[in-house]
């Protein structure tokens, strides 16, 4: 299995999410967005849950590749609702703490090693995947969809000939 580990880990996942990410961010520009961080949330949790259960190469290699898909769904609908839910100068900051989430995730997933010498790879798989589902559960019932474009800075247009001969006292 340690001489497929850069299919799984790398190509099997990254092709998936680099491709897929440009879709999901056409996507989200046109769906509630709270719905399709929801949903990626579940879908992704899924595909932990049967990466958990699989006894086939091929099956895992797809659910890698699910993965990233999913995954990817996640990156443009946050970065959206935090723009219409924070000013422009909050905006940063709000940007940076949920950047931070993906190394503190990584920081956490170090911990599935203990998990793992406990239960088992399958079990931490499944373990990590209900955890997934009951999030996703969560996203539905605790963020808000906000107003697209709260904070957009609407710049005044020039006005146009028509209208200057209106303003204009007769």
């Amino acid at each position: 299995m340690s001489q497929w580990y850069g299919l799984l880990s790398g190509l099997g996942f990254s092709i998936s999410y680099t491709t897929s990410g440009i879709l999901s961010g056409l996507i989200s520009q046109k769906v509630n967005r709270k719905k399709m961080l929801g949903i990626a949330c579940i879908l992704w949790s899924l595909t932990s849950i049967i990466t958990g259960s699989v006894n086939s190469f091929m099956v895992l290699v797809a659910m890698r590749f699910l993965l990233g898909i999913v995954e990817s769904a996640c990156n443009a609908p946050s970065y959206s609702i935090i723009g219409d839910y924070f000013p422009p100068e909050r905006r940063s900051t709000a940007n940076a703490i949920e950047s931070s989430g993906v190394y503190m995730g990584g920081a956490l997933g170090s911990l599935a090693i203990l998990l793992i010498k406990a239960s088992g790879w399958r079990y931490m798989y499944k373990f990590c995947g209900i955890s997934g589902i009951i999030l996703g559960c969560i996203c539905f019932l605790v963020v808000k969809e906000p107003p697209r474009g709260r904070y957009d800075v609407m710049k005044e247009k020039e006005p146009t000939e028509k209208e200057k001969a209106q303003l204009l006292p007769a």
